[in-house]
C-alpha cells in the first residue's frame, strides 16, 4: 500500500518516534475533507500525515515534545502517513484519503497465456484511485494498461525485495506464459525420474509396491500427454 493507514473510532492519535521530531507543520488541504501535516525528523528524513473524516471535522495535532505529536482531541476517521519522495508529493496528494481494505484474485487461460487480476477492495473515499506500491516480480508480469498506471517519480527501495513503484490504480492485470508444450526431451526425464524410483523398489521385493509405481508411471505419462504440469502425478 502506498500509505500507512490507521482507522481511529473517537481516541486521540498520538505520534511517536524514536528518531524525534524536528518540525510539525501544517500544509494546506489537498481536496476537500482531508487535512495535511508534514513532519521533519531529526535525521531530516520528511513524511506526510493525512486525515480523512466522513464527517468533515479536520485533525489538529500538536507537538507534546520532540518525540511525540498528539491529536488535541478525539478523532474519527483515518490517519494516513507516507515517506515523502522527491517529485512525488503531489502523487501523494492525489491519494490521500483512500485505502486497501482487501483484494480478490481472478484469472482466466487463454491458449498459452495466463491472465490474473488483482481487484482491490477500497475504503475511504470512493473518488479516490488507491496508490499501491509494486513490487519487481508484479511489474515483470503487469498489462500494458496497468504499466501505464505506473508512477515513475514515486518510488520507494525495500529491505529485501528491491525497487518498489508506486501504482495508481484500484486494479491490477498481471499474465504469465504457460508451458504448455514441454516437448520430448522431459519425457525422456520422466521416464528416467520413474524407472530410477522402479529400480529403487524391486531392491525391497515388494510386488505390491512396484504395480502402485507402475500405475504412478502410466499417470505421468498420461499428463504429459495432455499437456498437464507433471505435478499432477507425484511419485511418493
Amino acid at each position: 500500500m502506498g500509505f500507512i493507514t490507521a482507522q481511529y473510532y473517537g481516541d486521540i492519535p498520538i505520534l511517536q518516534s524514536e528518531v524525534l521530531f524536528q518540525t510539525l507543520s501544517t500544509l494546506p488541504s489537498p481536496k476537500s475533507g482531508v487535512s495535511k501535516y508534514k513532519i521533519v525528523l531529526e535525521d531530516g528524513e520528511v513524511w506526510l500525515v493525512y486525515a480523512y473524516s466522513d464527517s468533515g471535522v479536520p485533525l489538529s495535532l500538536t507537538v507534546i515534545d520532540h518525540g511525540i505529536i498528539s491529536a488535541t482531541s478525539g478523532y474519527e476517521g483515518i490517519i494516513q502517513v507516507a515517506k515523502v519522495v522527491d517529485g512525488a508529493e503531489s502523487v501523494y496528494d492525489d491519494a490521500a484519503g483512500a485505502y486497501p481494505k482487501g483484494v480478490r484474485l481472478t484469472g482466466e487461460v487463454n491458449a498459452a497465456t495466463a491472465t490474473y487480476h488483482f481487484v482491490f477492495d477500497k475504503g475511504g473515499r470512493a473518488d479516490t484511485t488507491l496508490l499501491i506500491f509494486a513490487l519487481p516480480h508484479h511489474v515483470d508480469s503487469f498489462s500494458s494498461e496497468t504499466k501505464s498506471a505506473i508512477v515513475s517519480n514515486c518510488q520507494l527501495q525495500t529491505t529485501t525485495k528491491g525497487l518498489a513503484l508506486g501504482v495508481l490504480a484500484d486494479t491490477w492485470t498481471l499474465s504469465e506464459p504457460l508451458p504448455i508444450d514441454m516437448g520430448k526431451s522431459f519425457l525422456i526425464d520422466a521416464d528416467l525420474i520413474c524407472s530410477n524410483y522402479l529400480r529403487h523398489q524391486l531392491t525391497i521385493h515388494d510386488t505390491q509396491v512396484l504395480h502402485h509405481g507402475i500405475r504412478h508411471l502410466e499417470v505421468l505419462r498420461e499428463a504429459i500427454r495432455m499437456r498437464l504440469s507433471p505435478l499432477f502425478a507425484v511419485l511418493p
